[in-house]
């Protein structure tokens, strides 16, 4: 899985869908969606799921 703006895989960094469930799937990495889209990604920053990936996230950089 890619972001659509970027191209970054989803193993680099934590991608999120942008469209509802039940249309296609389109995911973007939280710089591209910061930078698109800044009221979603306000949304998403406020998202208790999404603060416990990036803390998920943040662990797994610092051991690297």
């Amino acid at each position: 899985m890619y972001c659509k703006n970027c191209n970054v895989s989803c193993f680099e960094k934590p991608l999120t869908r942008t469209k509802p469930t039940g249309q296609d799937g389109e995911f973007m990495c939280h710089d591209c969606i910061s930078a698109l889209y800044p009221n979603k990604y306000k949304e998403i920053q406020n998202d208790n799921h999404t603060k416990v990936v990036q803390d998920i996230f943040d662990a797994i950089n610092s051991i690297n």
